[in-house]
């Protein structure tokens, strides 16, 4: 990732989640009205979970199996949290238990304390001795490029099918508002979540990863390859075109043992 990409994506990580925050707080408001606006409660909600991360992770050491799963799980937790704000929007129309519209509302607050952790994790920014990043060459092929928005355009116009019913039938004109309102937030939401998808696919394909840290060894400066073995594992790259050490000078016994 060049450092425009890389700059843009950090932007994207930054703002999407507090897009998300919005669309949640004014989908609370409109079905459930309260005499103060949810949006200060999803605030405070958004500022503790990201404290809260940011203590309990600063230690740790990033690995390729969870610069994988993290990529994975973001695109995933986003598509449950629009499938949460339509099924909340049309539970009144379906004869279910109350205690899985319960469930549908915690869902909703968990999932949006998950979205304020990508930005940490995906950028690195939580991992102090040992980060790791897409290599430069990193590309999708032209079929996963197609897969990807026939993927999206089949999630946006599945949620438009959604609401295709007569909004009237709803109980109360604030039902009535949060019908529109979610039909085309989703909408949204999947469209501005095809750079998740994008990074997802790229982890999901990686045979490389470049990294840089704090060598486990020497406690100095290191950058270089981590390539995944034929057997799943991923080591450090030893070969010279793809791996170099910057340790000051200092020798050091290179291996594929160490411990990241």
């Amino acid at each position: 990732m060049g450092a425009i990409s890389f700059i843009l994506y950090s932007l994207y990580l930054l703002f999407f989640p507090i897009f998300l925050f919005i669309i949640a707080s004014n989908h609370l408001d409109l079905f459930n009205p309260q005499e103060k606006s949810w949006g200060t409660a999803l605030y405070f909600i958004w500022i503790i979970s990201n404290i809260t991360f940011i203590d309990f992770h600063k230690d740790t050491r990033q690995t390729p199996e969870s610069f994988i799963r993290i990529r994975c799980l973001s695109i995933i937790s986003v598509l449950l949290l629009c499938f949460c704000f339509i099924f909340n929007s049309l539970k009144t129309l379906i004869m279910v238990p109350v205690y899985i519209a319960v469930i549908v509302r915690i869902s909703i607050f968990i999932l949006l304390i998950y979205q304020s952790i990508p930005f940490w994790l995906h950028l690195g920014l939580s991992y102090g001795d040992f980060k790791l990043f897409h290599v430069k060459t990193a590309r999708l092929s032209k079929t996963q490029w197609l897969l990807l928005f026939l993927f999206h355009t089949l999630l946006s116009v599945g949620c438009y099918g959604l609401f295709c019913i007569d909004a009237n039938i709803l109980e109360t004109d604030g039902l009535i508002d949060n019908f529109h309102f979610i039909r085309y937030a989703c909408i949204a939401i999947n469209i501005l979540s095809i750079p998740m998808t994008y990074q997802s696919l790229l982890a999901w394909n990686s045979e490389k990863l470049e990294f840089v840290g704090i060598h486990p060894q020497t406690k100095l400066y290191w950058k270089g390859v981590m390539r995944k073995m034929e057997d799943g594992n991923w080591e450090v790259d030893q070969t010279p075109e793809d791996h170099d050490l910057f340790l000051s000078g200092n020798d050091c016994d290179c291996d594929n043992d160490w411990d990241l």
